[in-house]
């Protein structure tokens, strides 16, 4: 820990963080077995570790339809507050907020897309892959082939 209390956050030390009545929760609730919520779940702590150190010159951060089942788990940790919060604090200093897309903000992405369809697909084809770049460098080739595998093949 350093001199606020705060351990420095690292990939191996978020990863080791355990939440038994959650991964229960979340195989009942979804269906899956213990492994894979697990597996999941450590997933959301990945994200979670990736959104807690993001630097600013980092591309933003956003969680595509590929990965709907890491933001499922990632509501079901927010449900159990005080755990969610002393793990956010504990490993990087502060909350982590889950703040969805607003309204504004889609009303202006649809606008764009309807104005100039080509620049629009251009610009987020460009942002996705710094996303994934990012994650890359970040985290490595298995994440990004979890998360990803796929998206760029699509039409944004």
């Amino acid at each position: 820990m350093n001199d606020v209390g705060i351990e420095k956050a690292s990939l191996p030390l978020v990863l080791g963080y355990k939440h038994s009545d959650l991964l229960n929760r979340f195989a009942s609730k979804y269906h899956f077995s213990l492994e894979e919520s697990e597996t999941i779940f450590n997933d959301v702590k990945t994200w979670l570790y990736l959104v807690g150190t993001r630097t600013p010159d980092a591309p933003p951060l956003v969680i595509l339809p590929a990965m709907d089942v890491v933001d499922d788990l990632w509501h079901e940790f927010i449900l159990y507050t005080t755990d969610y919060a002393e793990f956010c604090h504990n490993h990087f200093g502060h909350f982590i907020h889950h703040e969805p897309t607003r309204d504004a903000e889609r009303d202006e992405l649809r606008s764009q897309r309807e104005h100039d369809p080509v620049g629009f697909r251009s610009k987020k084809r460009k942002e996705l892959e710094e996303f994934i770049g990012y994650v890359h460098d970040k985290l490595g080739s298995d994440t990004c082939l979890r998360w990803f595998s796929g998206v760029l093949g699509k039409s944004v």
